[in-house]
């Protein structure tokens, strides 16, 4: 309805996509934002231009997608809502391989994040690798983000709504252009929750609407106290229009009926007629109407709200509306909940959307944690169906905290099915920040539970509880939880020593596995020599192994030779080390030119280990070199799957820093470690224990490189925060920490004058 505005640079940045090499764009932003209105003005434009352009159905199944393969002429696939249709866009991406013509080819993904479910697609396998190598991936910003640029949109969907609205049955005799120039002469009353340009449109279409029919407060069902916003006072429009339509059709059902059928499309997301009567006979209130009734409730529906342009039945729109609908339902105690009574029977793909819709629901700011809270009890209480589905879903939505919950309260229980443990645990993802704390609670519910089996077997199968120590060690690291980290890692590797002695042939991998990861962890530790001799333990095995089978062992190999150079260099032995980590990098090298979606980010971690043990020897050059390919791969890496490779980033970024500064080339070294600090800034707040002292020493970069321009204030600030830092750092562990907190020490002397040289 409201002309398209403001919106001109992200626009020409897919007009300049269209024409450059790479099937894959992701285009992602909060709910609101107008990722979908700013696709639709492309396609336009593109099918201006000749361009084919499909709107993919949700309900679209792989052999329906084989036609695509058959085009001849450019075509532009736009798939909205990308994080919750992964294994269509998986199937679309094979049948694109098929296409037998030279025409260009894209896929315009819409999602609200680029979070874990973007980590795990590139997981599914090498097609889908393929396409992500190249893909692209944009941020949509705030469109208005000033107040007259807000009045501005609003003022402008106020005269759009009126003409609108002329055209709307029931509604023509109302003279809107009267109430809208009285709105568009006033200043809009617009609270900081109206800031996206969905919620600013939805005011002026409310504000129009209550100049004919004044709403209120207690229309809303369900209302369960809280502030009210404009997808409030619409639904109370929206509610006037269900009842007077439903009535004029003799349907005389109740306006809790009315409401609940409206609710369970939202959830379930039924896109065919067929699809709509089958949930029907799920709504509360409609199980025990005759088939007549049904049909005629189901025609009313599909006369609400008209199918789509293919054909599909889309329900309540915007989601924003349909969101608030199941937030203020939910609030709603004098009745049966509806989510309660579908979600015993939701098949997966209907769990999915369920929870999806719930969960962002309950991000809803007006509701408090009382929503957060039901969408937990929901999970929990119908655990059969919905706790799965809560872990796809926790990697997909802005605010997952009620699911991961939820998901915490059953892998942490020790008493809980074998099988349903397993289930979960293959579930999670390998990586993944939102779900790093569960996967440790479920770590440690998996050991507990193999400890149990052996203490009443002590002749049962070790191997099954070395395992989960193994990978549980790895998860505490990745939290940051050193010690127990090691602890752990060391009883994994006693049982696979013991193992190992037994039957080599099948438990030395696995205790060169466990070896790496106790090396990682006493590093991290700063018991280096130790370290040191475990690693070189692991080398020796993996070396015997990959001369046996180099094409199962070679990776593992180069594994433990990155780890052993990291372990060699932190004792001063650079020599050493550069030519371990010369041989990493050529295998590396050997193996990312044939499997590059596998192994190109293993050759990135030994380019950045090779710069370090360069720039130690004072070959800086050569360093440089290696470290800009590193943070090269790594940059295309992280905007592919920020979630998996940010970090990374920001590690190559300060040792880039660190080598252009001492090739004099400041001024690019400070903007290498700027950007270094602000990543690692965000990854502190997530997660500071792992992050903080990564944070301390890119600050310490960050003032070193301020100094050398001259800039001490900047710098004084930069190191003072670095040392705080450090001190409570140290003051936990001082064994680990020390020597960082005197180096920060020396470069704040330094800055203050104290002493000539860092």
């Amino acid at each position: 309805m409201v002309p398209f505005r403001g919106r001109e640079k992200p626009l020409a940045e897919l007009h300049e996509w269209a024409g450059a090499a790479g099937v894959l764009r992701l285009v992602h932003g909060p709910g609101g934002q107008g990722k979908t209105r700013l696709a639709y003005e492309f396609a336009e434009q593109l099918a201006e231009r000749d361009w084919a352009v499909v709107w993919l159905d949700p309900a679209c199944r792989a052999e329906e997608l084989t036609v695509l393969a058959d085009t001849v002429t450019p075509l532009l696939i736009v798939i909205d809502y990308a994080e919750t249709r992964t294994g269509q866009l998986v199937a679309l991406l094979e049948t694109l391989t098929r296409r037998r013509h030279s025409s260009p080819v894209k896929v315009l993904l819409l999602a609200r994040t680029a979070g874990g479910w973007w980590d795990q697609l590139a997981a599914t396998n090498d097609v889908v690798r393929d396409a992500m190598d190249t893909a692209q991936v944009q941020v949509l910003p705030v469109l208005d983000d000033t107040a007259s640029a807000r009045a501005e949109t609003y003022q402008a969907a106020v005269d759009a709504f009126a003409a609108a609205l002329n055209r709307v049955p029931g509604l023509q005799d109302t003279p809107w252009a009267t109430p809208a120039s009285v709105l568009s002469a006033r200043p809009p009353q617009m609270s900081d929750q109206r800031r996206t340009v969905l919620a600013v449109q939805m005011g002026a279409l409310a504000d129009l609407l209550d100049t004919a029919h004044p709403s209120s407060s207690t229309e809303a069902a369900g209302a369960g106290g809280g502030s009210r916003g404009p997808e409030d006072r619409v639904l109370d429009h929206e509610r006037r229009y269900w009842q007077s339509t439903a009535q004029s059709q003799g349907l005389n059902l109740t306006s809790a009926t009315l409401i609940d059928v409206v609710a369970a499309t939202v959830l379930l997301g039924p896109t065919t007629p067929e699809e709509v009567g089958d949930v029907l006979t799920r709504v509360p209130g409609m199980a025990d109407q005759p088939t007549d009734r049904h049909e005629a409730v189901r025609g009313w529906l599909m006369h609400l709200y008209p199918a789509g342009e293919q054909g599909t039945f889309e329900g309540l729109q915007p989601d924003r509306l349909a969101e608030r609908l199941i937030g203020r339902l939910t609030l709603d105690h004098s009745r049966a909940n509806v989510v309660d009574v579908l979600a015993p029977t939701v098949q997966p793909l209907e769990a999915t959307r369920l929870l999806t819709v719930c969960t962002r629901a309950a991000a809803h700011a007006v509701f408090g944690e009382s929503v957060s809270q039901a969408v937990t009890r929901w999970c929990t209480r119908h655990a059969e169906t919905l706790l799965v589905p809560a872990i796809q879903v926790a990697t997909q939505v802005e605010a997952p905290g009620p699911l991961v919950q939820a998901i915490d309260q059953a892998v942490g229980d020790i008493t809980a099915d074998a099988d349903v443990l397993a289930e979960l645990e293959r579930a999670l993802p390998r990586q993944s920040q939102v779900l790093a704390e569960t996967a440790v609670i479920l770590g440690r519910t998996l050991v507990a539970r193999h400890r149990a089996v052996l203490a009443q077997d002590p002749s049962s199968d070790p191997s099954d509880l070395a395992l989960s120590l193994n990978s549980l060690a790895v998860r505490l690291g990745a939290l940051g939880c050193r010690e127990e980290g090691l602890e752990v890692v060391n009883e994994a590797v006693d049982i696979r020593r013991r193992l190992a002695k037994q039957q080599p042939e099948t438990f030395l991998p696995d205790l060169a596995s466990s070896l790496n990861n106790l090396s990682n962890r006493l590093g991290a530790l700063g018991r280096r020599e130790e370290g040191l001799a475990a690693i070189s333990e692991a080398v020796e095995v993996y070396r015997r192994l990959a001369e046996q089978r180099p094409e199962t062992f070679l990776p593992d190999l180069t594994i433990s030779l990155n780890n052993l150079s990291g372990r060699l260099g932190a004792l001063g032995r650079w020599e050493e080390g550069l030519e371990v980590i010369n041989e990493a990098v050529d295998i590396r090298r050997q193996l990312a030119k044939q499997w590059p979606e596998a192994f190109l980010v293993n050759l990135a971690s030994s380019l950045n280990n090779l710069a370090i043990q360069l720039g130690a020897l004072g070959r800086r050059k050569e360093g440089l070199a290696a470290i800009s390919e590193a943070v090269e791969v790594y940059r295309r890496l992280a905007e592919q799957r920020p979630d998996a490779f940010v970090p990374y980033l920001a590690i190559s970024l300060n040792n880039l820093a660190v080598d252009l500064g001492e090739l004099g080339r400041r001024e690019e070294g400070l903007a290498a470690i700027g950007e270094a600090v602000e990543v690692y800034r965000r990854l502190a707040e997530q997660r500071p224990e792992a992050f903080l002292p990564d944070l301390a020493m890119s600050l310490n970069n960050l003032a070193i490189r301020l100094g050398a321009l001259g800039r001490r204030e900047e710098g004084l600030a930069a190191i003072s925060e670095a040392v705080e830092v450090c001190r409570r750092l140290a003051e936990q562990r001082p064994t680990v920490h020390d020597d960082d907190l005197n180096r920060c020490l020396r470069v704040l002397a330094w800055l203050q004058g104290n002493q000539s040289a860092t």
